[in-house]
């Protein structure tokens, strides 16, 4: 859970900044689990591979709505 939880944050984000650095978080975070040995390493590993197929799958079956551009005219 927490590699995945920031990996799924560097998915759904839209900045450019934020997803690096939440993809900077990610590989610190993954490096201070495997020396602590809290985690074994394939789960380390294989999350954010298990995350990105999750988030895919969901963003297939579940509709996002797209925002409207405050450029669109509201009047028919």
């Amino acid at each position: 859970g927490h590699t995945s939880t920031l990996f799924l944050f560097y998915l759904v984000l839209e900045k450019k900044i934020d997803k690096w650095l939440s993809l900077i978080g990610v590989l610190i975070l993954g490096c201070l689990l495997a020396i602590q040995h809290v985690h074994y390493t394939i789960d380390i590993l294989f999350a954010p591979f298990g995350t990105y197929l999750a988030y895919r799958l969901a963003k297939n079956f579940v509709p996002i709505p797209q925002k409207k551009s405050h450029l669109q005219s509201t009047e028919a």
